[in-house]
């Protein structure tokens, strides 16, 4: 990681790859990022869990959508969410549908 303040502070690595296996889904691209990120850990948090803030840090989300709130206050959210992205080398819209769980450790 670059330290803060430095000219490669904003930059975004991004690795692709191929599976190596032939079962489902081995065709589509193997792909990591990396980033440094500057803002306090609870407030990473908050944005990270805020549907309606999807894409403030994700370009190609369409959007976001809690469909059912299991648990919400201010140390623990556990929900189960339907997003929608448009990645660009796929040309179409996957939709994932996710359990998404934070809590605040002790600590």
């Amino acid at each position: 990681p670059h330290p803060k303040g430095s000219k490669g502070e904003s930059d975004v690595l991004v690795w692709s790859g191929t599976w190596s296996h032939t079962y489902y889904g081995h065709d589509l691209p193997a792909i990591r990022c990396e980033a440094i990120v500057n803002m306090s850990p609870s407030s990473l948090a908050k944005l990270l869990v805020d549907s309606s803030r999807v894409k403030e840090y994700n370009k190609m989300s369409i959007g976001r959508d809690d469909i059912l709130v299991l648990h919400e206050d201010d140390k623990w959210v556990t929900k189960i969410c339907v997003a929608k992205t448009k990645p660009p080398m796929l040309g179409k819209i996957l939709v994932l549908k996710n359990l998404l769980h934070m809590e605040e450790l002790p600590g």
